[in-house]
């Protein structure tokens, strides 16, 4: 055993973390490191158990991997009865504390017992070992001694020892013997020994007092000890019919839900059958676009999201319909077809600005009284630059002047709202355009005899 001259709690821990670092040293097996690694100083045991209980969650054949770990750490083959997974932990924990530093009242100092040590005398209470700094072989041999190590001293002194106390001064009838008036006629001291032996064996558990009077009396009746078993059989039964029960009520739910999901999936597998069978899918709508749009007989499959909103889908295995996405709004953000045939992302803005078509032959309708021989003859026209003025500035006052109604008396708003100009409407027009380059080309000719007839 290691002796060791401590006083402080923290020196403890530490031999502690120490000695259960040992016990996973000495272990190949896996499992049983991860179990004694669960044991912590510093924690609560409910803790320490809860935790325990969680790690071997998973695992197979929990109950001959919990006992081999007890045996392993105790160091001892002998059977281990208990079954229950949670009394099992509480036997493991207790075991590894067991291992742990101890102090001892005798000599006053702290020890530890490993794996390899077999001390002679243990604790009536948690099974530690006794420290050997005393001469054990003389205390052994003294019949029905129980030692307490210095936690369950404690324990029994403080709890233990008040509470029986109190239950000796709370029985007045203490069995002082039999009389011998009591016996005789009656029945014999033998025949009561066996009457109670028979109780025993059935498993009942009676106060000396019971008996005692009971024996006085001549009435021990067996009936009565049988029915207070057959009471806690029944009950024992009502219990576990009632586990049973609730067992077999969860597993009927599970399945339940089971069967109601495995109905789901067939109707969803049955309508995407008919589906398919019915309809095909648009191929204008999974690659371009569908000038149809709900009208269109084809189906109309669920496009990507991210596809649709960025260009570009991070899910590789994604089954919905990635349709084409423009290149030149992709990359450089400008796409100048105004009726593109492939998907313009909605994140993505086009920098190219659509022209107005219509405001823009609207600006060119002229009104009725715009074009006539006041506004327009050859005598306003001298060179290029005099008709584009009179051009630009008779041509603004008239698309400026809203107010002004033209030959069918409506308005240049609902005008060019409602009617879109002709070929014909357009001013000027290509015959006009080509009468006006003659007369310009034809006063910039006799300007220039003009000049060379005035330097001869």
């Amino acid at each position: 055993m290691a002796t060791m001259d401590m006083v402080n709690e923290e020196l403890a821990i530490v031999y502690a973390t120490e000695a259960i670092y040992k016990l996973g040293i000495e272990t190949n097996d896996n499992d049983i490191k991860k179990l004694v690694d669960c044991y912590n100083p510093i924690i609560d045991m409910e803790m320490m158990k809860k935790h325990m209980l969680e790690t071997s969650e998973n695992w197979s054949e929990k109950e001959s991997k919990y006992k081999s770990a007890i045996k392993f750490v105790v160091n001892d083959e002998k059977v281990i009865e208990e079954t229950d997974i949670g009394e099992l932990a509480e036997m493991l924990l207790g075991a590894i504390v067991n291992r742990t530093t101890k102090y001892c009242n005798d000599c006053r100092n702290w020890y530890m017992v490993g794996r390899e040590n077999k001390p002679k005398i243990f604790c009536t209470w948690c099974k530690v070992g006794k420290h050997d700094c005393k001469n054990l072989n003389e205390i052994e041999k003294i019949h029905g001694l129980q030692w307490f190590c210095s936690e369950c001293n404690e324990l029994f002194t403080l709890r233990l020892q008040p509470q029986m106390k109190r239950s000796t001064c709370m029985n007045k009838n203490i069995f002082k013997g039999f009389k011998e008036s009591d016996i005789i006629g009656k029945n014999s001291i033998e025949e009561i020994n066996k009457k109670i032996e028979e109780i025993r064996r059935k498993g009942t558990v009676l106060v000396e007092d019971e008996i005692i009077d009971l024996a006085k009396d001549d009435v021990i009746d067996l009936a009565k000890v049988d029915e207070t078993n057959q009471r806690k059989e029944k009950e024992e039964k009502e219990k576990k019919e009632q586990e049973k029960k609730e067992q077999e009520k969860k597993e009927q739910e599970k399945k339940e839900l089971e069967t109601k999901e495995l109905e789901k999936e067939k109707v969803r597998n049955n309508e995407d059958t008919s589906n398919k069978e019915t309809k095909q899918e648009c191929w204008f709508w999974s690659n371009r676009k569908c000038k149809y749009g709900d009208r269109c007989k084809y189906e109309h499959t669920i496009r990507c999201k991210p596809m649709m909103e960025k260009g570009e889908c991070p899910d590789s295995r994604c089954k919905l319909s990635h349709p084409k996405i423009c290149r030149s709004i992709y990359y450089e953000g400008y796409c100048s077809r105004q009726n593109c045939w492939y998907i313009h992302p909605s994140n993505i803005l086009n920098r190219y600005q659509y022209k107005d078509h219509n405001n823009d032959n609207n600006n060119q309708v002229r009104n009725g009284n715009a074009f006539n021989s006041n506004n327009f003859n050859q005598n306003n026209i001298s060179n290029g630059s005099n008709m584009n003025q009179y051009s630009r500035r008779n041509w603004n006052q008239d698309n400026n002047n809203n107010s002004n109604c033209n030959q069918h008396n409506i308005g240049n708003d609902r005008y060019n709202n409602t009617h879109q100009p002709t070929f014909l409407e357009q001013w000027p027009t290509p015959w006009e355009t080509r009468n006006q380059m003659k007369m310009m080309m034809g006063n910039m000719i006799k300007q220039m005899n003009k000049f060379m007839n005035v330097s001869n």
